[in-house]
């Protein structure tokens, strides 16, 4: 799962993560990955969607070659508006989306057992 690190505690040493599923996650530095291509994932860029990923929201008329620009991404990156050319509002996650010149390195999955995938702030 992919969200924004939006504070760190120093004092406890803990970052502070909010996630499509959770808000507030606080996690230590080894509990976190930082997902270098999510971070980004602006308003503004262009972007597709990530070659093997099922959309959360589904494709509509959108393929995982055409190319969009983000609108809008919500505060814990659950739900980013792209506007493509064949779907000026579609809806889909930051996990599911790549820039076209920063394409993932690694699969995301949720096998990292309690572990969590975030966006620098």
């Amino acid at each position: 799962e992919v969200g924004y690190v939006w504070a760190y505690i120093k004092e406890s040493e803990l970052y502070v993560c909010d996630y499509p599923s959770m808000d507030g996650w606080k996690g230590r530095k080894q509990d976190v990955k930082v997902e270098a291509v999510a971070t980004l994932i602006r308003p503004g860029q262009q972007v597709r969607i990530r070659e093997g990923i099922t959309p959360k929201y589904g494709l509509d008329k959108v393929t995982h070659t055409s190319v969009g620009t983000v609108v809008s991404s919500r505060y814990d990156g659950g739900c980013v508006i792209v506007d493509f050319p064949e779907d000026s509002t579609w809806k889909g996650t930051l996990a599911e989306l790549e820039t076209l010149d920063h394409p993932p390195t690694t699969t995301l999955t949720s096998t990292n057992k309690g572990r969590k995938t975030c966006a620098g702030g």
